[in-house]
């Protein structure tokens, strides 16, 4: 990447410019929360202890044990469904919202409300729909199943809506993928670089090798002249032992005779 710095350095450029546009676009979100709690009614026979086994069941809810913290996660159940999301949807409060009911280690039957908006206004509004659609379908759920009006379990706020704080995860989430999405493009067009260069690099080898080729071809070596460019001589013959002759290169005895000027003088 280092060699391809003129590729690299304008991506990441970009990548750093469009991460500060992305942080300064997406706007903030807005959480508000509330804690409410189950209370045992005042009336007659709400307790388990003191139903009778002979009378009828005051609050249907109440028989079991632990019935306010089973109250509570069947009412989170309830307000986290499509059917009141909708509801509420409908009414007009857009907000997100969770119900999340106390843990197991708790003994309180406690309910947490959290509301998150882009805007202030809204997540506070939502959440007080929020509470007062717990009230509505707590008290609606235990009278259609035969509890009397003086049996029924309350609802208190017991930590009302806190100040709206700023969350910024979506802003931190929009900048990371924007940075990710930055780094792959810039390793990604590094790697083409690299790999057209490459790609050169071999072309401009091959025209090379044969353009030599091909000038080897159009001018044909002389025959003296070897591969290494160097001239080429015949070999002389090596002399015979002691001085002698070559046998080549003595004369036959056909040709042995007188001397020419004792064949002139008998002519």
């Amino acid at each position: 990447m280092l060699r391809r710095w003129y590729v690299v350095l304008p991506v990441l450029t970009l990548t750093a410019t469009s991460s500060i546009a992305v942080a300064q676009a997406v706007q903030p979100s807005y959480q508000v929360a509330a804690t409410v709690v189950l209370l045992v009614p005042n009336g007659k026979a709400s307790q388990p202890s003191e139903i009778s086994s002979e009378g009828p069941v005051s609050n249907p809810y109440l028989q079991f044990t632990n019935s306010l913290k089973i109250s509570a996660e069947v009412m989170s159940i309830v307000l986290t469904s499509d059917t009141i999301r909708k509801r509420l949807a409908e009414s007009g409060w857009l907000a997100d919202y969770k119900v999340v009911p106390s843990t197991e280690i708790s003994p309180t039957p406690t309910l947490t409300v959290t509301s998150t908006s882009r805007r202030e206004r809204d997540a506070r509004r939502t959440l007080t729909a929020v509470v007062r659609m717990l009230r509505t379908e707590l008290a609606r759920r235990q009278i259609s199943a035969g509890a009397a009006g003086e049996s029924l379990i309350q609802v208190q706020v017991a930590s009302p809506p806190t100040t709206a704080k700023r969350v910024a995860g979506s802003t931190i989430r929009a900048v990371a993928i924007t940075v990710a999405l930055g780094l792959a493009a810039t390793f990604a067009i590094a790697y083409c670089a690299e790999a057209l260069a490459d790609r050169r690099r071999l072309r401009r080898g091959r025209r090379s090798r044969a353009r030599r080729r091909s000038r080897r071809d159009s001018h044909p070596q002389p025959s003296g002249i070897s591969k290494t460019g160097a001239q080429e001589y015949p070999l002389a013959p090596l002399p015979s032992q002691h001085g002698q002759r070559d046998p080549i290169d003595a004369p036959s005895p056909a040709t042995i005779g007188s001397p020419s000027w004792l064949d002139d003088g008998h002519r």
